[in-house]
Order: C-alpha cells, then structure tokens, then sequence
C-alpha cells in the first residue's frame, strides 16, 4: 500500500542511517584478518592464494578453522526474506 511505501522510504532515511554500528570484538579480529589476508595478497588472483605456502599444512588449516568459527559467531538473526511475503 502508499502508507507501507511511505513508512518504508522513510525508515530507509531516518537517523539510524547515520547511526554508530555495534561492533563487538569478534568483528574487529575478523575485520583485521580480512584487511591483513587482502594486503598481503593484493599482487595475486585471490589474496589468500599464496598465504600460507610457506607455513606447516596444520597451521594452515586452523587458520581456516578459525575464520569459519568467526564468521558463525558473528551470523546475525534470521530474517525472512523479503519476496517470500509475495
């Protein structure tokens, strides 16, 4: 309806745009791998291509371990997805 469009371009434009984001301090270890993966490999293809050819296979893979636990600790709640209302 014109009253849902309404209220939704207006919460689209409210103050919590502008709003400090809540960051906790999982997102800031996740956000700081993610920035030093890129630098280091911002010469290659993929930035995590060439990162661990020169450490041991088990540091490797708890490297990844480590990063698949953060990304499900920082999963936020479920939403339904928009166009399953439709």
């Amino acid at each position: 309806t014109v009253t849902e469009a309404v209220h939704y371009i207006s919460c689209m434009f409210s103050k919590t745009l502008l709003a400090k984001p809540n960051i906790n301090n999982n997102n800031v270890i996740l956000i700081a791998l993610f920035i030093i993966i890129e630098w280091y490999g911002r010469e290659s293809k993929y930035a995590i291509e060439h990162a661990f050819t020169n450490v041991h296979k088990v540091c490797a893979w708890l490297f990844y371990l480590l990063l698949v636990v953060l990304l499900f600790l920082n999963q936020g709640k479920e939403v339904t997805f928009i166009y399953f209302q439709f």
